[in-house]
């Protein structure tokens, strides 16, 4: 009996080391919902491909049903080339949209009106249009 019982704790704690240094550090599907890790950079540029720093962008991502419900989550600012990096996991077959606000006013080189895009896994080049005077 003895023997046995140190056959299951072996058994036990060998397969509790092996599973949680299997899952350690990978990205799991919650529920089953298939995922989709989108990576890429998003670029603001005036009509004369000048960038634009200082433009705030935030993202979204869901299914076109979920409409308004989805919230917005900061991704930052562009820097001096205008340019921000995103790595963000969506659900497979769901739309990441960016949003682009100028929240300096005319400090970056114009005041520009926000713009809300449809991001694919691509880089993506997006033109903002200047607020009339």
């Amino acid at each position: 009996m003895k023997y046995l019982s140190r056959i299951l704790k072996f058994v036990a704690t060998g397969s509790l080391t092996i599973l949680l240094s299997a899952c350690y550090g990978v990205v799991q599907a919650m529920y089953g919902v298939p995922i989709n890790d989108m990576r890429g950079v998003i670029r603001a540029k005036k009509s004369d491909a000048t960038p634009i720093p200082g433009i705030k962008v935030s993202w979204r991502s869901g299914f076109p049903a979920q409409g308004d419900g989805v919230p917005w989550s900061d991704l930052g600012l562009t820097d001096p080339q205008g340019a921000i990096g995103y790595d963000v996991i969506v659900p497979l077959n769901a739309a990441m949209v960016a949003r682009m606000q100028d929240v300096d006013g005319a400090a970056n080189g114009g005041d520009f009106l926000e713009a809300v895009v449809p991001v694919d896994s691509n880089d993506k080049t997006i033109v903002l249009t200047t607020v009339s005077p």
